[in-house]
This record gives C-alpha cells, structure tokens and sequence, in this order.
C-alpha cells in the first residue's frame, strides 16, 4: 500500500491524458477548458516556447479532473520525478519514468489512433511538424500491420 503514491498515480494519467509538459501542467488553468460538440479541448501558450496549443482532454484526464473537483494534485517537480522513478522501480517498469515520457505517449496514442500528425503537432504546441516527426511520431509494429492489412492487403 502507498496511499502518497496515489495522487501521483492519477497526475501521471492526467498527463498522458492531456500532453502536457510539467510547467504547463504546473499551470493548468480550468477557465481555458471549453468542450465543442462533447469534446473538451484545453487552449492556451505553452510556457517554454509561447507556442499556442490546443490539447483534446481525453476521457481519464476529464474523470481525474472531476475526481478532484476539477483541480490537479500537484507536486513539485522534483518530488514528481522522485516518484515516478518509484513507481517506475516497484512496477518492474524497464523504461524510466518521466514526465516527457507521458506527454509522448500521449503522441504516440492519438498518432497510432490515425489523428493526422499536424493536428497532433498544434496539440502539442509545437511550431513545426518536423519536431513533432522527430520526437514523437513512435509507431508501434501492431498499428503497422493493422493499417497495412487495412488499407493494402484488404
């Protein structure tokens, strides 16, 4: 039992649920959530860059957003990655944990979704796509196979 661990546990979800870097999680701000047509997209400028992005809150972060009355249980930046590496050593977990890790497997899940890569690139709030290309656009070999058996074999 780790009842501290917890919190970080739901903050890591809301992460990869959402794509954000940590200071821009730090700085998560309700008032710029507006759901469109059941969707609820979270607009504002990235802290590191002042590059405006529009991240999707995919369902689990909505659920922990509502979990905590729409607030985040936040930690500081050391104590977070302090954590994650835990987490990461009680899960057996061979890849470090990290709080980039999260925001690429947000990438990586709306890209192996079929989400066209410049879309995913303005959700991260990137200003090229060739960074969005580099660093995130991790496929994995089954979305592979699916979608050649889906669009050449089929």
């Amino acid at each position: 039992d780790y009842p501290r661990l917890e919190k970080v546990r739901y903050l890591m979800l809301f992460q990869a649920s959402v794509g954000l870097a940590y200071v821009d999680l730090w700085q998560f701000d309700l008032s710029k959530v507006e759901e469109v047509n059941g969707v609820y997209i979270y607009q504002n400028k990235r802290q590191k860059t002042g590059v405006e992005f529009c991240a999707v809150i995919l369902q689990d972060g909505l659920d922990i957003l509502k979990k905590y009355n729409n607030t985040l249980p936040m930690l500081s930046n050391q104590k977070y990655n302090q954590y994650l590496k835990e987490i990461g050593v009680l899960g057996n977990i061979k890849t470090p944990l990290t709080t980039h890790l999260l925001r690429r497997t947000y990438a990586t899940l709306l890209l192996n979704s079929g989400v066209n890569i410049s879309v995913v690139s303005k959700m991260l709030g990137h200003l090229q796509i060739a960074i969005t290309q580099k660093a995130y656009a991790k496929t994995t070999s089954d979305f592979v196979i699916t979608e050649i058996k889906n669009r050449v074999v089929a």
